[in-house]
């Protein structure tokens, strides 16, 4: 194959694509297998409580640091009901209150 420099990109582009999505599914599917939250479940973290309604993943931001769970849902009172304003956020695997 003759390489121009369009091709070589193009051939560098499709590679680090490909690595991309191989990581992207290796870290999703070990935040997955290390996680013990359910949809529905209440979780509490360092400063909301919610009702799980989505569970994503978070990339780990350094090397030595390990993949985990994000829990996305509807916030609430201390009483486990959902708060007036409907309003819905986040919570981390990492800090979840035991």
């Amino acid at each position: 194959m003759e390489y121009s420099l369009q091709n070589y990109k193009q051939a560098i582009a499709e590679v680090e694509k490909e690595k991309e999505e191989k990581i992207k599914k290796i870290i999703r599917e070990y935040a997955l297998a290390n996680n013990t939250v359910k949809i529905g479940d209440v979780v509490e973290g360092s400063s909301d409580v919610i009702i799980v309604e989505k569970i994503d993943f978070v990339r780990p931001y350094h090397y030595n640091e390990l993949p985990t769970c994000a829990y996305f849902g509807a916030r609430l009172k201390k009483d486990g009901t959902p708060r007036k304003d409907k309003s819905k956020g986040y919570t981390y695997q990492s800090n979840l209150k035991k």
